[in-house]
């Protein structure tokens, strides 16, 4: 059909368009001297630059296609010239549309060096008065307009040619049939186009990583796509200040509460920052010992697991190969019982650990809000760096993720490497690269390369990626064949043992494995090590509510050198969370005064043991004897069962445990919304 033939050709104008903006950006904000290295991804990023074109080019269309499925179920005389006036006015405004979002971005990249975020809404909420006079002093505005006129001119012109009504024929030219045919595939292309993919996954922002370089990343994307996820993010985020609706709008209320102790009024950002330094604990003894540990600083390795569930570990046997050879290194450490991750999701626990922050509940993740260009004052990396570390954050697969890539440089992390490097650094080829991720095994190679040559002591904090679904590599590897014990099985969801218990066994076999080569090296007796998940998994097994442990609860393992081994041994019963874990390490190897946290040192011997856990819709504080639960349903008082470390009973009324246990939990999250709130981005 002529009409359609117009159609296609319109779009692939649009399409060259988008690529020669992509083209521009690259050229005005790319780094000259690093073309030459990045000109091999170039292509590629090209490429995949033309689907999200594509996908906003579908999305703009989605009108006009509608329309003209309307006019060719109704066949009427007329209807192809009626259809191209209509989609000559439609075209026109949504390209200026899609060319106003593109120029923005450009604009945005120069002074954020980011692409469209959350910041862009700071146009409407902060003075916008000085922004406009900014934008007027920054740019030839004139020009500016001049080149949109001419633009539009073009534009219209364009069109005028491309989606002439007097080019269109009388008659549609097809049968009814023939219409119903060509409406539906119509429709199937659109659809397609829209979700970016033919494959099982609809193409998305993280899938933007095709190349080690994270400038080249971000050209893959564009203007209107990244202001839809700045969207995304906006509608997740509730601005409003949380610590009123939390019972504690005085700053200094919050921090006493928090802290339990005497808390000056009037407490200011500088005020709360001293209480925290304040409440650091004594510095630890040392144990006489001629080990090098006992006067080289130790590396510093923090091992965040993808989907690492907890109770799945206590299953390891004969027949249940699940641990490979960490199973012989974890008598070597400290496994607790009650540990539980900062969140439910990578983001939310990755966010905590390099902030040093509690998560607030219906907020965006710090890495997309307006506060991502911030540095927290209580980042442990930053405290690693100050002390003489080199700080390093590993991920097995994509930086561009939640634009982690620009916001953990923030946090006081000297490098951020992902996928494209570890793969370069290694010569890997994409025959080694499972769905937007590495295996493990390359991750854990690089870091004992790094760790073995490291000049300097190491911070690393490590996220690993195999096992996240999907899980079709898995068939390419020979692991021991796995029989549930009974117990185990009468709970498992239908099909998880083929694919994520699988992929669970192949990451613990890979770190049992990174574990021997650091043993080999002589690098593990001079690393204080920690293993955890980032989030348990609810789909591995059907829980009820006193399974709190099971099914929130991640393992947390902690090995160290034996000159920093506490005597008597840790208690492994004591409630632990991922900031207590963070807070334990400054304290074990950063000099006192130092550092602060949020988190409470295991190895204080006034620690208060309390843990708190937030979901999206519920959340968990735990105490020594008992638990505090909250979701839809309201709050739901628990005890420990004495026979058992991990299994809670139900109360019968709420107790003082429990009340205190709900005013530590609030006052945390509040004492965190007042430090994060007195830090307004300054830009």
């Amino acid at each position: 059909m002529n009409v359609l033939r117009r159609f296609f050709l319109l779009q692939g104008i649009l399409l060259l368009l988008l690529g020669a903006a992509r083209a521009a950006f690259y050229f005005a904000h790319g780094d000259p001297a690093a073309r030459a290295a990045e000109r091999a991804d170039w292509a590629r990023a090209a490429l995949l630059g033309a689907r999200f074109d594509l996908l906003v080019l579908a999305y703009f269309a989605l009108p006009a296609i509608l329309a003209l499925m309307v006019m060719l179920a109704r066949g009427r005389p007329g209807g192809p010239a009626r259809w191209l006036g209509f989609a000559r006015h439609w075209f026109f405004w949504s390209t200026l549309l899609i060319a106003l979002v593109a120029l923005v971005d450009f604009s945005f990249y120069g002074f954020y060096q980011d692409r469209l975020n959350v910041m862009v809404f700071g146009f409407f909420e902060d003075h916008t008065t000085a922004v406009l006079t900014m934008i007027w002093d920054l740019y030839p505005i004139p020009l500016v307009l001049l080149s949109a006129a001419a633009f539009g001119f073009a534009l219209r012109w364009t069109l005028r040619r491309v989606l002439a009504p007097h080019h269109a024929p009388a008659e549609w030219g097809a049968r009814g049939p023939t219409r119903a045919v060509i409406a539906v595939l119509l429709l199937f292309a659109t659809a397609a186009a829209m979700r970016g993919s033919l494959g099982r996954f609809p193409l998305r922002a993280r899938m933007a990583s095709v190349s080690q370089h994270a400038f080249v990343n971000l050209c893959a994307l564009n203007g209107p796509y990244s202001l839809k996820e700045a969207f995304s993010a906006r509608l997740a985020e509730d601005s409003s200040p949380l610590a009123p609706r939390l019972g504690f709008a005085d700053p200094s209320e919050a921090f006493g509460a928090f802290l339990g102790a005497e808390v000056p009024p009037d407490l200011d950002r500088a005020g709360a920052i001293a209480l925290l330094r304040a409440h650091t604990p004594a510095p630890l003894p040392r144990q006489i010992s001629t080990s090098p540990a006992a006067s080289t600083p130790p590396h510093v390795v923090v091992l965040l697991m993808e989907s690492l569930g907890s109770h799945l570990l206590r299953y390891h046997g004969p027949d249940f190969d699940l641990l490979g050879g960490f199973a012989r290194h974890l008598p070597e450490g400290t496994l607790f019982s009650r540990a539980l991750p900062e969140a439910d999701g990578t983001i939310g626990t990755l966010t905590a650990l390099s902030t040093g922050l509690p998560n607030r509940p219906n907020t965006t993740y710090l890495s997309q809000s307006r506060w991502a260009g911030e540095t927290m004052p209580t980042a442990p990396a930053g405290f690693f760096a100050a002390a003489g570390y080199d700080t390093l954050f590993l991920y097995g697969g994509s930086t561009t993720w939640r634009k982690i890539d620009r916001f953990l440089p923030r946090q006081g992390f000297q490098e951020v490497v992902g996928q494209p490097a570890i793969h370069a650094k290694l010569g890997l080829g994409s025959d080694q690269l499972a769905y937007w991720k590495t295996f493990d095994e390359h991750t854990f190679r690089w870091l004992r390369e790094r760790m073995r040559n490291a000049e300097r002591p190491l911070y690393v904090v490590v996220l690993t990626a195999s096992n996240h679904p999907p899980f079709e590599w898995m068939e390419r590897f020979n692991l021991p064949a796995m029989t549930p014990p009974a117990e185990l099985a009468a709970t498992l969801q239908p099909g998880v043992a083929e694919g994520r218990l699988r992929g669970l066994q192949y990451s613990l076999h890979a770190l049992g494995d990174f574990l021997d080569g650091l043993a080999v090296d002589g690098t593990l007796g001079r690393t204080v090590l920690a293993v955890t998940g980032d989030h348990n998994t609810f789909d591995y097994a059907r829980y009820r509510k006193e399974d709190a442990f099971d099914r929130f609860g991640v393992p947390l393992w902690l090995h160290l050198p034996e000159a920093l081994r506490p005597m008597p041994p840790l208690d492994t019963e004591q409630p632990v969370g991922h900031l207590d874990l963070l807070a334990s390490l400054m304290h074990l190897t950063l000099p006192a005064g130092s550092w602060m946290s949020f988190g409470s040192s295991i190895f204080d011997p006034h620690r208060k043991p309390r843990v708190y856990h937030l979901e999206q819709s519920e959340s968990l504080v735990v105490g020594r004897n008992a638990a505090l639960s909250e979701d839809a349903f309201g709050e739901h008082p628990w005890r420990f069962d004495p026979g058992s470390p991990q299994h809670l009973l139900p109360a019968l009324q709420l107790g003082a445990e429990h009340e205190a246990l709900r005013r530590w939990g609030r006052a945390r999250l509040a004492a965190t919304d007042h430090l994060i709130r007195w830090q307004e981005p300054q830009r």
